[in-house]
């Protein structure tokens, strides 16, 4: 008798939430705050609010799931590494809330909609100046210059998110528009592929394995303790990277996401 009550209790019943006991189960750590790497890669999290209570957290991955918000994320002052790569984050002023993490080299929002804003990669660029990676690309000295010298960076061209490209002599508007789409499809392809490398590379570094495909964590990240999973001693090996690698490495080729039940 109360379809829109319903709709919203089986929409609070899907949400999956990470909780402390989790956290401690994947790093084998005695207390959050002792956790210093954690991944959590294909695991439809939609809230991640727990993270607010590890300080110590170096190296977060959090690609494939459901955040939305970037909040709280400022409560790790030492985060180096975030891979947020397809999830749910809508307004790129969410980057805000990374403002004051000082440490922060190397950061994956490509695959939200908020990448999709006028722009993006210079706001970024010009909103973390410790940045030194963004999407698996770094940042240049021209685009650093750039974003520091530009300030009209932050808003788009007037009428730019509504125009369109006048159709090619002897096409039509069809035609170019099945053309766009297809290049971007492609190039959205080849760049899911590269981050989906660089995030087996870092998950086997982690879990001790060598590399494959010749793929290697790029140097930029040697400042990473990616050994150290989750504050044991050095050298110390994370289940949950080594379960997350296996798993990586054997649907590499696959478009498809994680089994189910899988991270």
């Amino acid at each position: 008798g109360h379809p829109g009550r319903a709709r919203t209790l089986s929409a609070v019943c899907t949400m999956v939430r990470l909780t402390e006991k989790l956290v401690l189960e994947k790093t084998k750590c005695t207390s959050l705050y002792g956790v210093r790497n954690i991944n959590l890669w294909g695991s439809s999290l939609d809230d991640v609010d727990v993270v607010q209570r590890m300080p110590n957290l170096e190296s977060l991955s959090l690609s494939v799931n459901r955040v939305a918000s970037l909040r709280v994320f400022a409560r790790c002052p030492n985060l180096v590494d975030l891979h947020l790569r397809k999830n749910d984050i809508a307004d790129l002023d969410e980057v805000r809330f990374l403002v004051g993490l000082d440490r922060l080299r190397t950061l994956w929002l490509c695959d939200n909609p908020c990448a999709l804003e006028p722009n993006y990669r210079m706001r970024v660029i010009a909103m973390l100046p410790s940045l030194l990676v963004l999407d698996g690309d770094e940042v240049t000295l021209d685009e650093r210059r750039a974003a520091e010298t530009m300030p009209d960076v932050f808003l788009p061209s007037p009428g730019a998110a509504r125009s369109s490209p006048e159709p090619s002599p002897g096409s039509t508007r069809a035609d170019d528009d099945a053309r766009s789409e297809r290049t971007v499809n492609a190039d959205r392809a080849v760049r899911d592929a590269n981050a989906r490398s660089y995030e087996l590379a870092a998950s086997r570094q982690l879990a001790g394995l060598g590399p494959i495909g010749g793929h290697h964590v790029p140097s930029q990240r040697a400042d990473m303790p990616l050994g150290n999973a989750g504050g044991g001693g050095g050298g110390a090996r994370s289940e949950a990277a080594m379960s997350l690698a296996a798993e990586m490495d054997s649907s590499r080729h696959s478009p498809k996401g994680p089994s189910p039940g899988g991270r």
